[in-house]
């Protein structure tokens, strides 16, 4: 893959100090009118893998939330001991007492977890914060009396009902105590987002008096981002625009955009890129720049007028100053990877038991018994952020097969790339023919999934020159893990164009879910079946 070439200058912060408007010019004018085009390599992904963004006074705050959960919970537990004593009766001795605390705390926090009680900005973003308590009440005592119901255990009416109710009152209080205090940090400018702001000259200006005088939002700006109105995103640093940045009183670096912009956030550990204005909302580089930033746990934030990303989940922070359009991704939380990874080892590991004695030894022996070859494929694929694997298949071509690809695409006028297969492909034996068309040859790869190379949905992995000619926008499934089967092996397979494949890709990038992954698993069985589009 093609890089956009950048200087050293260009990719590297500035911070503003006070000069003159001429000595601005001489400083600045070069880079005036120049175009950086976003462009997503493997290095970049490398780069930014396993690098947490979030600052540490967050876990702070959030231990200190759970902990006020955890105690609302004992408090309400004791109150309702008190009030109605004859009640817990069924629990003893203080052994039981205490095992049914914890077990009621832990109830009760995973249902805040799960109502969204803990998700980032929730605190100062209006009133929600207390209608979110009130559901993980309600859901408190629907889980509480269903597993009592399901595993018939005695416990007190008060204790199932009355205390997640009490809970849920005392902790709209400690919220509300919490919710001041984090707002009385902010306007010591502490527990803030280190925050770069992408936009027009004037609307980063606007934002920047915004943020001075609004605490709520909770956005402290280390940095800003001059682009021109248009969708090639053309770096707009002139003398008047750096005159104007200069002569304010905002000590903020200026960030070119170039495509290393998202190393250069997190090299200045910014957790934040809110564009205000100035980009086009379909813009092809925001799409791949805004996967790009949520893999390294960037936050991406819009102002209402350009709030839309295709694909992204949209979070309106409704507070009084200003409105803010977050938007996010939802198969890169912690929590939809650690469904996702819990359901590929689970599937891997009940089809590698099953697959293996009835379907994969008699595969194994009939590619033994046609030509003597070995049994097993293996090449070196590319996997999430560009990190090579051994792939596994069944061989179902002859030993030389890799060696006469590119005389085989130049031979069929075909081109030599992702999506090179032949329909009547002569290095293909019998059984693999047979293999192929059912997709039997596949089976090996459950133990990529197992070992955490692969998944069982997501895009196909593909090798080294492959991805080397990936565009933008198509570079950005690999921040994903590579899958057994995918969208576009359930929607047409090989009959695909090179296009439409690369088009169902980024669409299961941006609008993953557990549910579509099931989908997806069950009509790959109807697609195997058939064999449509499989040579």
């Amino acid at each position: 893959m093609q890089e956009s070439s950048f200087s050293t200058e260009d990719s590297t912060t500035r911070t503003i100090e006070p000069e003159t408007g001429n000595d601005a010019r001489k400083r600045y004018g070069r880079v005036r009118d120049r175009s950086a085009r976003l462009s997503i390599s493997l290095s970049d992904l490398s780069h930014g893998r396993h690098q947490s963004q979030i600052p540490r006074w967050r876990y702070m705050y959030l231990a200190s939330l759970v902990a006020q959960d955890v105690l609302a919970m004992l408090l309400s537990l004791w109150f309702c001991l008190l009030v109605k004593s004859d009640s817990y009766i069924t629990l003893t001795d203080s052994f039981s007492f205490w095992a049914f605390a914890v077990f009621q705390c832990l109830i009760w926090v995973l249902s805040l977890l799960g109502a969204g009680a803990y998700r980032r900005h929730i605190m100062t973003d209006g009133y929600r914060i207390y209608a979110i308590i009130l559901n993980a009440g309600v859901i408190t005592v629907v889980v509480t009396g269903y597993l009592v119901y399901m595993f018939q255990l005695e416990l007190p009416r008060t204790a199932v009902i009355e205390a997640p109710t009490v809970a849920a009152l005392v902790e709209i209080l400690g919220r509300w105590c919490s919710r001041k205090v984090l707002l009385r940090l902010r306007t010591k400018n502490l527990c803030k987002y280190d925050t770069v702001i992408m936009g027009s000259v004037d609307g980063i200006l606007e934002s920047l008096h915004m943020l001075d005088t609004c605490n709520t939002l909770g956005y402290r700006p280390v940095a800003v981002c001059p682009v021109e109105t248009n969708a090639n995103f053309t770096q707009d640093i002139s003398a008047l625009s750096v005159s104007k940045l200069i002569f304010s009183k905002f000590p903020v670096k200026i960030l070119p955009f170039s495509n290393s912009i998202a190393d250069d956030m997190q090299s200045m550990k910014s957790q934040i890129l809110l564009v205000t204005d100035a980009v086009s909302r379909d813009s092809e580089h925001m799409r791949a720049l805004s996967l790009l930033l949520e893999s390294r746990s960037i936050e991406l934030a819009f102002t209402v007028s350009v709030a839309d990303v295709g694909g992204h989940r949209l979070h309106l922070r409704d507070t009084m100053q200003q409105n803010v359009l977050t938007a996010s991704l939802p198969q890169y939380s912690f929590f939809a990877a650690m469904i996702k990874r819990t359901f590929d080892v689970m599937v891997s590991s009940f089809a590698l038991l099953v697959l293996c004695p009835f379907v994969m030894l008699p595969i194994a022996l009939m590619i033994k018994h046609e030509d003597k070859g070995p049994i097993f494929y293996c090449q070196e694929r590319i996997g999430k952020n560009g990190k090579p694997f051994k792939f596994y298949k069944f061989r179902s071509m002859q030993s030389n097969a890799d060696q006469l690809d590119k005389m085989l695409a130049e031979e069929y006028g075909q081109e030599y790339g992702a999506l090179f297969k032949l329909k009547d492909d002569p290095r293909v034996t019998a059984i693999g023919k047979v293999l192929r068309k059912y997709s039997l040859d596949e089976i090996p790869q459950f133990y990529n999934v197992l070992k955490g190379d692969m998944s069982i949905v997501g895009p196909r992995p593909q090798r080294q020159y492959e991805v080397d000619k990936y565009s933008k926008l198509y570079s950005t499934r690999l921040l994903v893990k590579p899958g057994i089967t995918g969208p576009w092996q359930i929607s047409g397979r090989s009959n695909l164009s090179q296009e439409q494949a690369e088009q169902l890709d980024v669409s299961y990038i941006e609008n993953w879910s557990i549910t579509s992954d099931v989908v997806i698993m069950l009509k790959t069985g109807v697609v195997m079946f058939r064999g449509v589009g499989a040579y």
